[in-house]
């Protein structure tokens, strides 16, 4: 439960003959990082032609227990978190119900058991909706 920013290793012995060559070897050390913040959303960031019914998904930080979702089609409210967050236990949220050729924005903020007053802020991902035309071109790419 304690969030680690570096590791020191010092080495006390060394090995070899040599007075005047100090060897010293490293090996194998795994460190393990599984971040507080969500990540891996789908739709996946700038993903084209979302459905009208997008359901969002994510992958929780570590030790998340709920997670405050922030969704509007104004980049700006999603990043200041000015826009009314959702606050679930879920890492889903929808189906929405999406307007055609609009570019929408979100973001997941998480809150951890150990910690409920501290909030790990995500980053703001996007994804555009399909044209209702159907011509495959939507407002994010072709406009």
């Amino acid at each position: 439960g304690v969030i680690i920013k570096s590791v020191r290793i010092t080495a006390n012995t060394n090995w070899g003959t040599s007075s005047f060559v100090n060897k010293y070897g490293l090996s194998e050390i795994l460190f393990l990082v599984m971040p507080f913040d969500a990540r891996s959303p789908n739709p996946k960031n700038g993903a084209r032609n979302a459905a009208l019914d997008t359901t969002l998904r994510w992958i929780a930080g570590r030790q998340a227990t709920q997670h405050k979702l922030y969704f509007s089609s104004d980049a700006l409210v999603v990043r200041d978190g000015t826009v009314d967050a959702i606050t679930i236990s879920e890492t889903n949220y929808g189906p929405l119900s999406l307007y055609p050729g609009k570019v929408y924005y979100w973001r997941v903020d998480e809150i951890t058991a150990a910690d409920p007053n501290r909030v790990w802020p995500g980053d703001v991902w996007s994804f555009p909706v399909a044209d209702r035309r159907g011509s495959g071109r939507s407002a994010f790419c072709c406009r």
